[in-house]
């Protein structure tokens, strides 16, 4: 093993006991980008990603390159130099490279350079980016600093898929598999970030918490399956009706919370008439199988209220959709706050 070899290798464990730790990729880039200085000279490193939007190039991250310059960057990714990268998961490196060519100036950053290494970034069996590494007097890219540069692009891939998977492990921890609602839990936690911000700017804040009317007769008729694509239609319905930055959960089997935050309870009002209008027009329409959804809607616009303990205000929504089964189908009930 050469000395080049070995530092490579102890470089890379202690990446990766330092990357353990980090909570995001961001913060892993930044580790990795800083542990980079030690081993590899360059005048400009960069993460460059592929846009699958616009099929350009941008820059992720980087070292001595100016914030400006960074924010502007973009470059088509059909370069047959970029190409080669993305395509072939190739390494690229340019020693002796003449300014001015084509291979040039579809890899130029900010400065002028006489070699570049190019490394694949790949995830998932996919080139979704590189990593660059230019030079201006540092002399040209030997097999050892080549292949340091193509380990450092390997690793960020290695990233990538493990915040990947975090990112979905944590996704299905806090969404319904069925409705694809939030989970009553991820829903309080929500809830209650809510509820700090109406209280700290005295706003008001509604929950209205939705009953599928005769759900079990609805399951008798199409199946568990079936029960399955009307939750998920019905939660689809109710986030077309309420603003992006309302929340919506699954509270039981037939049963779903809203919370809409900075709306007085008039028009909290108006948006439950409206879920259930087009509940009633929508939900049942490919099953055959008509489906109306009554609700209890309650308003907090009081400081008093902000107190009020969740488990209190859900037993009293709970107590407001029994008075709509009494009365019948599509019902929605407003509750007054308790005054104690």
């Amino acid at each position: 093993m050469t000395p080049m070899d070995r530092s490579l290798s102890e470089w890379i464990i202690r990446m990766f006991k330092e990357t353990g730790g980090s909570l995001s990729m961001e913060e892993a880039l930044h580790v990795l980008m800083e542990g980079s200085k030690e081993f590899i000279p360059y005048q400009s490193l960069a993460v460059m990603m592929l846009d699958d939007n616009t099929d350009e190039v941008y820059v992720k991250t980087s070292r001595k390159l100016s914030y400006s310059f960074v924010k502007k960057w973009r470059r088509n990714s059909q370069s047959l130099v970029i190409s080669r990268v993305l395509l072939k998961h190739e390494l690229v490196v340019l020693n002796d490279i003449a300014p001015g060519g084509d291979d040039y100036n579809a890899i130029k950053l900010e400065y002028d350079f006489s070699c570049a290494c190019l490394a694949p970034v790949v995830s998932n069996q996919r080139t979704v980016g590189y990593v660059h590494c230019d030079r201006a007097g540092e002399g040209a890219f030997s097999g050892d600093e080549s292949r340091a540069i193509h380990v450092l692009a390997l690793f960020i891939g290695l990233l990538m898929e493990k915040f990947e998977l975090l990112y979905i492990s944590r996704h299905l921890a806090r969404i319904d598999e069925a409705s694809k609602a939030l989970k009553y839990n991820a829903f309080l936690d929500e809830y209650r970030r809510e509820l700090a911000r109406a209280k700290t700017f005295n706003a008001p804040l509604t929950l209205i918490l939705f009953d599928i009317d005769n759900f079990p007769d609805y399951l008798g008729i199409h199946g568990i399956q079936g029960g399955h694509e009307l939750l998920k239609n019905v939660h689809g319905l109710m986030r077309e009706v309420v603003r992006e930055m309302d929340l919506v959960g699954r509270f039981s089997a037939d049963e779903f919370i809203v919370c809409l935050y900075g709306i007085d309870k008039d028009t909290a009002k108006q948006i439950a008439d409206r879920i259930s209008l087009v509940i009633e027009e929508k939900a049942g329409k490919e099953s055959g199988t008509p489906v109306t959804i009554s609700g209890a809607c309650v308003t907090f616009d009081q400081p008093a209220h902000y107190d009020i303990p969740i488990e209190k205000m859900l037993t009293i929504l709970g107590g407001g959709l029994l008075n709509t089964r009494v009365v019948g189908k599509s019902q929605i009930e407003i509750i007054q706050p308790p005054s104690d």
